[in-house]
C-alpha cells in the first residue's frame, strides 16, 4: 500500500572514545555502586549556571563500575532545556560531549562489538546548555546489567491518541505481529502490558519539540520498567511513518526521549489498517530506541558502527540512498526506507546490541489492561 516512505532520520553513530586527560582520578567514598544483577540509579539535579563553561550543571556523578557489568545505559534529562553529558573513566574521556539539541540525551554501552562498559571510576558530568536552566530541576538516570544474565522480555505500554480509532484488539494484534517477528529474528519478546488513552486536540504531531513534549506526557500508571509506544494519526510531515528521538532512547520513563511514536493514518485505507506494515515501523523504531542506527543514512554520509552491516554508497550521487544501491541491506529492519514490504532481517551484530539493552527484563508480572 505504501511505496518508498522514509522512517524518521536519526543522529549519526558516536565517535570513538577520546583519551584526553580530564583531571578526574579515583572514585570518592560516596560514589554510586552497581551491586545488583540489574538495577537503576536516579540522581536529581538543580542546575546552576556556570558562565566560565557556558553550561548549567550540578557537579559530577561518580559511579564505581565493576568488571562484570555487561551493559550500561545513561540518560540526562534537562527538563525543557537541551542536555549534554561527558563521561570520563579513570581520568580519560570515554565519550565525546554529547550535545544532541534535545532535552534528554542517552548513551549506552555496548553500542557495537568490543564496546562493553569499561570497568573503573566513571565521572559523569551532566549539564543543560542554557543560562535559563539556572535553578531548574534535572536528573541523571543510570541503568545496568551485570553477571551475564540472558534477558528477552521487552514490556511495552501503548499510548493511544484520542484521534486514533485503532481498537484494543487491533493494538494487541500490532504488538503480537512485531513480537512474533522480533522473537523469530532476534529472540526478543515484546509484551503489551497496558493501553493508555491520551487526549489529543487535532491528531497532527509536529516533529522535534512537539514530539518531545508528547513523550514527556505523564500517565498515572505504575510501570517504571515499561517502554512507551505512542500511536498518533500522523505527523505534520506526511512522509514520516515513525519517530525515535535518539539512538538509543531513554529507558527511564517520563523524559522527552522515553519511547517511540508511530503514525497510523498512512497505514489506514477505507477503515482498514495494515498491521503488518505498522508492525515493521514499530520494529524499526524500537531498534533505534534500543540502540541501532540506520546501517547507512539516507544520504549515505554516515554509517553505523557495526562491522557486519555493509557501508553503502550513493552511486548515482542523487543525494538519496535507494534500495537498488544497497541491495544487501535493503531488506534489513533498520534500512532507512520503508518500501511497503515488511522486512525484519537483522545481522548478528545488530541482534547483539538489541540483546544487550538494559530495557530487557527477565519477565513481567504486570496485568494487561486498557485505560
Amino acid at each position: 500500500m505504501l511505496a518508498l516512505l522514509p522512517f524518521f532520520a536519526c543522529t549519526p553513530a558516536p565517535e570513538p572514545p577520546d583519551t584526553a586527560d580530564s583531571g578526574f582520578a579515583g572514585c570518592p567514598a560516596d560514589a554510586l555502586t552497581l551491586d545488583d544483577e540489574r538495577g537503576r540509579h536516579v540522581v536529581d539535579h538543580v542546575w546552576r549556571w556556570d558562565p566560565s563553561q557556558l553550561l548549567a550543571h550540578d557537579g559530577v556523578v561518580f559511579v564505581d563500575v565493576p568488571a562484570d557489568v555487561d551493559s550500561l545505559h545513561l540518560t540526562v534529562d534537562a527538563g525543557a532545556h537541551d542536555a549534554t553529558v561527558a563521561v570520563h573513566v579513570d581520568g580519560a574521556l570515554h565519550s565525546p560531549a554529547a550535545l544532541r539539541s534535545r532535552p534528554a540525551v542517552s548513551l549506552q554501552w555496548p553500542f557495537a562489538p568490543g564496546t562493553a562498559p569499561p570497568p573503573g571510576c566513571w565521572a559523569i558530568r551532566p549539564a543543560a546548555d542554557t543560562a535559563s536552566a539556572d535553578g531548574e530541576a534535572g536528573r541523571t538516570v543510570i541503568h545496568w546489567r551485570r553477571g551475564g544474565a540472558v534477558l528477552e522480555h521487552l514490556p511495552l505500554v501503548v499510548g493511544r491518541s484520542s484521534q486514533v480509532t485503532l481498537a484494543d484488539d487491533a493494538v494487541e494484534g500490532l504488538i503480537e505481529r512485531a513480537s512474533t517477528a522480533l522473537r523469530t529474528e532476534a529472540g526478543l519478546r515484546p509484551e503489551l502490558l497496558a493501553i493508555v488513552d491520551l487526549p489529543d486536540d487535532d491528531g497532527v504531531l509536529l516533529v522535534e519539540r512537539e514530539l518531545q513534549a508528547w513523550l514527556r506526557r505523564p500517565a498515572d500508571l505504575d510501570l517504571p520498567d515499561a517502554q512507551w509506544v505512542h500511536l498518533v494519526p500522523r505527523f505534520d510531515n506526511l512522509a514520516i511513518l515513525g519517530a525515535a528521538t535518539g539512538v538509543p532512547g531513554a529507558v527511564a520513563p517520563g523524559t522527552s526521549g522515553s519511547g517511540v511514536v508511530m503514525a497510523v493514518d498512512p497505514f489506514t485505507e477505507d477503515g482498514s489498517t495494515d498491521l503488518e506494515g505498522l508492525a515493521e515501523v514499530l520494529g524499526h523504531e524500537l531498534g533505534h530506541h534500543l540502540g541501532l542506527f540506520h546501517p547507512t543514512e539516507a544520504d549515505a554520509s554516515a554509517h553505523d558502527p557495526l562491522p557486519d552491516t555493509p557501508e553503502c554508497e550513493d552511486a548515482d550521487r542523487s543525494g538519496r540512498l535507494d534500495p537498488e544501491e544497497c541491495p544487501q541491506m535493503a531488506g534489513n529492519l533498520m534500512f532507512w526506507l520503508a518500501d511497503g514490504v515488511p522486512e525484519f532481517e537483522l545481522t548478528p551484530d545488530q541482534i547483539a546490541v538489541l540483546r544487550a539493552s538494559t530495557a530487557l527484563q527477565s519477565g513481567t508480572a504486570a496485568a494487561r489492561g486498557s485505560r
